[in-house]
């Protein structure tokens, strides 16, 4: 048996004129062609982000953007040292690398509180206003809108836990099938009900989840889907329990979606259901299948 582990790119994963597609011809009981599953995270976390409000992901470039200047850094390290808080500066955030996002967004929330002070103290800088530190500094003295952050960070780095798992060179199909089930299985069960939860999770269709907005009425109502979220998902996040109902539907309006299309995605990329990968539970990797990644 031969593997063939790709990226998303059409020439290789064509479904008539790729090349896989093509060797398959000849080796269809003999071939494994996986899409690599590290591309298929960063793909997902990347199309998700989409689904979340302008002002979330207008921020996160900001202010990776306004601390790219050494001067402002500079400024920031002084407050750190002068108040005793840890001296670190926002990791850099490159959109393109696959784990770059969690690692940004919780170091933000490091350092959140010294962020926040730098913003009250509007340093003199090029470039900035007073309109900008302004700006800044309500979204960094919002409760709420640090929740979304904290929220956000941790959904990711979920994934990002995943995408680590499979890049381990221990790895073997068994880990793999393992893994996609389990992270497949941690979305569903932040989402959906417990009636609503499948048994197999080769029971979820990729038809089905091409709409999402014909799902919502499975989706677990607004509380139960924060207590879910403190319980399940970031501890952190209980302080949404004790939020006003309005707030709570707020923040399900927001998340609720942004999980429904990680689910949606990874159940069209991830190949959970592939005959060949579920027929070799006990198969080690290194030693029966010739691996080929491109």
């Amino acid at each position: 048996m031969c593997g063939f582990i790709h990226d998303h790119a059409s020439n290789l994963s064509g479904q008539y004129n790729g090349l896989g597609a093509l060797i398959k011809k000849d080796l269809s009981h003999y071939f494994l062609d996986l899409k690599d599953p590290c591309h298929s995270l960063n793909l997902t976390a990347t199309k998700a982000l989409e689904t979340l409000p302008i002002d979330i992901t207008k921020f996160i470039i900001n202010i990776h953007n306004h601390f790219q200047s050494p001067q402002r850094v500079a400024y920031l390290n002084l407050i750190q040292e002068e108040n005793g808080w840890p001296v670190l500066n926002l990791c850099h955030y490159v959109q393109t690398r696959w784990l770059s996002l969690g690692q940004s967004l919780e170091r933000l929330l490091t350092i959140w509180d010294s962020v926040t002070y730098y913003m009250k103290q509007k340093p003199p800088c090029p470039g900035m206003t007073h309109k900008k530190y302004e700006s800044f500094s309500k979204l960094f003295e919002d409760k709420f809108f640090k929740l979304q952050i904290i929220c956000l960070s941790a959904i990711i780095q979920r994934i990002n836990e995943t995408n680590i798992a499979f890049q381990k060179q221990s790895l073997e199909i068994q880990g793999l099938k393992q893994s996609m089930q389990r992270l497949i299985t941690q979305m569903a069960r932040l989402l959906l009900t417990s009636s609503d939860l499948p048994s197999n999770i080769r029971d979820f269709k990729n038809e089905e989840w091409k709409n999402i907005q014909d799902l919502t009425e499975k989706f677990k109502s607004p509380s139960i889907f924060i207590t879910s979220l403190s319980t399940d998902l970031d501890h952190r996040l209980k302080e949404l329990e004790s939020i006003s109902e309005v707030y709570q539907e707020k923040f399900s309006e927001v998340f609720q979606p942004f999980i429904a299309k990680i689910l949606s995605l990874l159940i069209s990329y991830f190949p959970y259901t592939d005959e060949i990968i579920e027929s070799l539970d006990f198969v080690t990797l290194n030693m029966e299948i010739q691996d080929f990644h491109i």
